[in-house]
């Protein structure tokens, strides 16, 4: 299936509910999700910081095909950080030295194969929630089928 273009806004609820139900790496729970212009802001509760709260800022960076990058303030050390959904190009030993690390966000992967390809080509965050819009998308016409019907 190919759709030229599509827009789509995320409410802040939506996207809390999304996030409450994704796989975090081990140690790391999602406790409140906030939107601000630009940026998402997460408490987290994260093992190897003793399970105090932390308060991560991903403020948008760029869009690189269906890849976001976001800017994470504090730095994410790698060891908290890794999941099949977010990666991070800095080693362990630089985040220190960094003010933020790079978190990138990939939309096909984090479609789990019901998108094969796409572009974004905007995306804006404010207070009330994410709006995106995709051009070339390719999906899986099955398995948007399945998805359309679950909702």
């Amino acid at each position: 299936m190919h759709i030229q273009k599509i827009s789509a806004t995320v409410s802040k609820e939506a996207l809390s509910r999304l996030l409450q139900g994704a796989r975090f790496p081990d140690g790391v729970t999602l406790v409140d999700l906030s939107l601000a212009d630009g940026a998402v802001l997460l408490v987290l509760r994260i093992a190897s910081y003793f399970g105090i709260p932390v308060r991560v800022k991903l403020e948008f960076d760029s869009v690189q095909g269906s890849r976001v990058v976001f800017k994470a303030t504090p730095p994410i050390n790698l060891s908290m950080a890794e999941s099949p959904n977010a990666a991070q190009p800095n080693r362990p030993e630089a985040v220190s030295r960094n003010r933020h690390t790079p978190v990138e966000l990939d939309l096909v992967r984090l479609s789990k194969g019901i998108i094969k390809t796409a572009t974004i080509k905007h995306l804006s965050i404010n207070k009330s929630g994410i709006s995106i819009q995709v051009e070339d998308l390719e999906a899986d016409p099955q398995k948007v089928s399945v998805t359309w019907q679950s909702l």
